[in-house]
């Protein structure tokens, strides 16, 4: 009888009662628990990154704890790479695939579609003057001049590891621990794209076709993705005044690419594209 019902639905466009209620009815928002794991989830991240007080006190002998554990005779940045891969992808993944029993769709550890990658390409366009502005500025050049000189491949292999271990757990993981439905189809439906199903949408995002649905969210879910881009504003604590205030509306972003890709990897994508392009505009212009 199921298959039957199942067949009528297919052929006709109607879906059963149930079938609907279980479409449109959201999750219960438990509010009080999100901002638990958040502080939770900042006091981890924090204990290893950033340069807030009290926690980056713990973190210096936390730090020296497990360089001893791996006994690897690294200099001190690529060391710092490592035991970043252990505590911001490997306890994570762990907790998360084996406690928690995520899939690794839910913690955002998908891929995304050539349709998705042209519009990255889009975005990346979009930003390119300010990237070429920046590059062109000398703080910029001496800011990157020591890594440069130290040896390009070196950093740049170094550098785009820790950029995967941070978007890996910051617009993934951890995101995922705040909210375990932020990468599912559920999170999906409540930013608009459910009404919108139809012959177009197989085709790829009806968000690049209709841009009011980018931002058409459950106020829920924008307050998951300003707390995930507070946690990215945090991390940046101790560099430039600048720097940490274009954190926040950056961790923002980047967050909210997340929840539309349904994966990190745009996020980590968008990041690796710009960082490269000004560091090879500084070497052109200099």
């Amino acid at each position: 009888m199921s298959n039957k019902s199942s067949a009528i639905e297919k052929s006709t466009g109607f879906r059963s009662k149930k079938n609907l209620n279980h479409l449109e009815e959201p999750k219960p928002r438990n509010y009080i628990r999100l901002l638990i794991a958040f502080l939770a989830l900042s006091f981890y991240t924090l204990l290893l990154w950033g340069n807030v007080p009290l926690i980056s006190s713990l973190g210096t002998p936390y730090f020296s704890f497990l360089k001893k554990i791996i006994n690897l005779h690294l200099p001190h940045y690529q060391s710092w790479v490592v035991i970043s891969g252990i505590h911001f992808l490997l306890v994570p993944l762990i907790i998360g695939r084996f406690f928690l029993k995520f899939s690794f769709r839910k913690l955002g550890l998908g891929g995304i579609s050539f349709s998705q990658f042209k519009v990255l390409l889009l975005l990346y366009l979009a930003a390119l003057p300010v990237l070429i502005w920046l590059s062109a500025r000398e703080d910029m050049y001496q800011y990157y001049q020591p890594y440069i000189k130290e040896g390009l491949w070196t950093y740049l292999l170094w550098t785009n590891l820790i950029m995967v271990f941070e978007h890996v757990s910051l617009q993934g993981i951890l995101v995922a621990f705040m909210e375990p439905a932020f990468f599912s189809g559920s999170s999906e439906q409540i930013s608009g794209s459910e009404s919108n199903k139809g012959k177009k949408n197989k085709r790829g995002l009806m968000w690049v076709r209709d841009f009011q649905n980018w931002f058409r969210i459950d106020p829920y879910y924008y307050f998951v993705i300003l707390l995930d881009g507070l946690l990215f504003m945090l991390i940046h604590v101790g560099k430039p005044i600048s720097e940490v205030l274009t954190a926040f509306p950056g961790g923002v972003f980047l967050a909210l690419l997340a929840f539309k890709f349904k994966s990190f990897l745009p996020c980590y994508l968008i990041h690796t594209m710009t960082a490269g392009t000004i560091i090879f505009l500084i070497i052109i212009f200099n």
